[in-house]
């Protein structure tokens, strides 16, 4: 299809204003450290850098490792990239304790096999090194839920799962050269398994995590329980059962007595013809020590859920931000794909909006937010992974509308619409260098396609959901100007210039 000479025209007399823009990226990066498979599970923000944290493999090695890896504030560019690993084992974070800042260090948990660490990275060496570990004395393994450091004092929660699939949540209390170890006893045909926890001003202990039955796979239930120091349990709560939860994500504390609780639950995969796994929100009370209400965000549900959705308090009053996975909408198995989504809520549980997100060079499947932080230049870190065959680690900055924001805050989208209906989508950076995103806005079903000045078609794209943060990899244009043109329902409804540097 060639470009009307008309087009071309007016792009070329506007090519002189473009170039006088200075050159901008946005700030979504795909990371892959020369490593097989990556994935960002935990952020943290210095003073001078953002850290990821995740798990690594390398090829043709039988172990899985963590890296740290160090990002400029203002490109996100990797400074450096540390890789950890201990021979033929796996070890994973889990997406789940907290990174703090000690000294010159930054200390968070993971997991081994039968063993939980305490891991060390030195800001100022860049290496990692292993604190302390907890052995676990049963044959089996544990899944490491969260971590408390206080003073020389740290508490995990764990489940401990072992080799005849009995389950239980345990609270280890650990202060240099002293373990103890609090179980939660399981009552008859019931498991409790671990999640989030916090710690009272008497020392008791909530554990927001879940419980089943081991005679019905699917009566499943979250389960809140307050513990004393003992491990006695003062009370307890849990969910219906038709709620099927089995795993809590994620808790973020609203005042003394509420609670914003993420959690997994289990619902059926239509397209795939398995279960999946949406993740609903429930507000709940601890001095009626009931549910205030539950919210869904997460549909349509698919069994490619993130597996390590992460709730947070955004910066302005009263609005929250979660992270995880969804399907596409009317897809087959063939044309398949998860898109990470964000989801900004209220402690009402009203939504302010929702946007998805996936990076696209041809083959990117599977895209999924794992971990988000705000950062202090009020905008939102984020970490997950994009991949088809092979995950890399993915990190993008956004805004409090769910934007990606550019490298430099200076540039913005520049505009040229036929109609009222191209002008509602924006293609930013532009100028750019190695991709540009498209947010279609409320709009549905577009093809673009990206032509140079001689009418020549490049690239191809189609957009089927509204709302979608797309990441387009033009990294293989070369400098010039080119025209990107959009197509709804068979009819152009208008092009962009997109001058690429």
């Amino acid at each position: 299809m060639a470009i009307k000479l008309t087009r071309i025209i007016v792009t070329m007399l506007g090519v002189f204003i473009f170039y006088s823009i200075h050159c901008q990226s946005i700030y979504s990066h795909i990371n892959d450290f020369s490593l097989y498979r990556t994935v960002t599970e935990l952020l943290y923000e210095s003073n001078e850098s953002y850290y990821a944290i995740g798990y690594a493999e390398e090829s043709n090695e039988p172990e899985l490792g963590l890296t740290v890896s160090c990002h400029d504030k203002k490109t996100g560019e990797v400074c450096s990239s540390t890789y950890y690993t201990i021979k033929n084992k796996w070890i994973f974070t889990a997406g789940k304790t907290p990174v703090y800042r000690v000294d010159d260090a930054l200390i968070f948990g993971a997991l081994t096999g039968n063993k939980i660490l305490k891991l060390k990275y030195d800001l100022s060496e860049k290496n990692i090194t292993l604190i302390d570990s907890i052995v676990n004395p049963l044959p089996g393994g544990y899944y490491l839920c969260d971590m408390i450091l206080t003073g020389d004092t740290t508490i995990y929660q764990a489940t401990v799962i072992q080799e005849n699939n009995s389950i239980s949540s345990v609270i280890y209390k650990y202060p240099d050269g002293n373990t103890k170890h609090i179980y939660l006893t399981n009552p008859p045909d019931f498991s409790y398994s671990g999640g989030r926890f916090i710690r009272k001003p008497n020392g008791n202990f909530i554990i927001f995590g879940s419980q089943s039955r081991k005679s019905n796979v699917y009566e499943i239930y979250l389960s809140i329980v307050e513990i004393d120091s003992l491990g006695t349990i003062l009370r307890e709560f849990k969910t219906p059962k038709t709620d099927l939860i089995f795993l809590t994500q994620d808790i973020n504390q609203l005042n003394d007595h509420e609670i914003l609780v993420l959690t997994t639950g289990l619902a059926y995969d239509f397209l795939w013809e398995r279960n999946s796994f949406p993740n609903p929100i429930y507000k709940f009370d601890l001095n009626t020590w009931k549910t205030v209400w539950k919210k869904q965000y997460t549909e349509p549900h698919t069994s490619h859920n993130s597996p390590n959705a992460t709730l947070i308090k955004g910066h302005l009053d009263d609005e929250y931000l979660y992270c995880t996975s969804v399907a596409a909408e009317g897809v087959t198995l063939d044309s398949f794909m998860t898109k990470a989504r964000i989801v900004k809520i209220k402690s009402d549980g009203s939504k302010v909006w929702h946007k998805d997100y996936s990076y696209y060079n041809g083959d990117q499947k599977y895209n999924e937010f794992s971990t988000l932080i705000p950062t202090s230049d009020g905008n939102y870190l984020i970490g997950g992974s994009a991949s088809n065959n092979v995950s890399k680690a993915w990190l993008v900055k956004i805004n409090e509308d769910g934007d990606i924001v550019p490298i430099d805050t200076t540039s913005s989208a520049i505009e040229w619409a036929h109609d009222d209906l191209s002008k509602k989508i924006s293609i930013y950076p532009n100028p750019a260098t190695d991709m540009i995103i498209i947010n279609q806005a409320e709009i549905s079903e577009v093809t673009y396609h990206i032509y140079d000045l001689q009418g020549t078609l490049l690239h191809t794209m189609h957009i089927k959901d509204s709302h979608h943060n797309v990441t387009w990899d033009i990294h293989d244009l070369v400098s010039g100007v080119y025209i990107v043109d959009m197509i709804k329902d068979g009819v152009s409804i208008g092009s962009k210039k997109v001058v690429v540097r």
